[in-house]
């Protein structure tokens, strides 16, 4: 199922996350108090399919990145340390920490 961004980096560009884990299973997992589902649509611009037969992570460059953690946990901050580690999501990851 497909829970799209909730914004659009420069009006246009997404990532997009494949993952075997649902929707209700992301959101239950917090950062800082804010559910990892709407981090990652919101803060991080990322499309999400959920409940896929593989889990991974396209970037704005459509590099694609395999992640085979099989708990939710270890899945989410797989992602997050990908994502803050791009050169765009160094930058997101700041309006994030000052927004908190």
């Amino acid at each position: 199922m497909l829970y799209p961004a909730l914004r659009k980096r420069n009006g246009y560009y997404t990532r997009k996350i494949y993952s075997k884990f649902s929707y209700n299973e992301i959101k239950q997992v917090k950062y800082n108090g804010i559910n990892f589902g709407y981090l990652l649509r919101y803060y991080f611009y990322c499309d999400m399919y959920t409940s896929t037969n593989e889990s991974l992570l396209i970037s704005y460059d459509e590099n694609i990145y395999y992640i085979n953690e099989q708990e939710i946990t270890n899945f989410l901050g797989r992602i997050f340390n990908l994502i803050i580690n791009m050169p765009m999501g160094y930058f997101e990851n700041l309006e994030l920490e000052n927004n908190l």
